[in-house]
């Protein structure tokens, strides 16, 4: 099957119940997009959960700890993975929480076309 997504996004910004739930959509997602690199941005503590998932390629995370490192620190890190992740060109973000954050990213790297 061939398809035009060839990069996904995956976003779960909570906590490590909720993470681990989400592993049954990597599954999905990689028997749908057998080729699609599939990447995940989550909270730095949920990253170890995953990080041995088969289906997915990529974890990026947001450390929590970044609020220690003042404005301007703060602001380099989050820049830091917001070109991260503009580099991957994703074709397709699926943000899974309520939060208005994974919006802004999406807006950010330029998903919405």
């Amino acid at each position: 099957m061939s398809s035009s997504i060839k990069s996904i996004l995956v976003t779960k910004l909570q906590y490590h119940g909720d993470v681990l739930l989400m592993t049954p959509v990597f599954t999905l997602l990689r028997e749908k997009f057998p080729e699609a690199r599939i990447d995940v941005l989550v909270y730095k503590e949920t990253a170890p959960m995953i990080a041995g998932d088969q289906d997915i390629n990529g974890i990026y995370v947001i450390d929590k700890g970044w609020k220690k490192l003042g404005t301007m620190g703060r602001l380099k890190a989050e820049a830091g993975l917001v070109w991260a992740l503009r580099r991957n060109h994703y074709d397709a973000v699926i943000h899974t929480t309520s939060l208005p954050r994974g919006a802004w990213l999406t807006r950010l790297i330029r998903v919405i076309r």
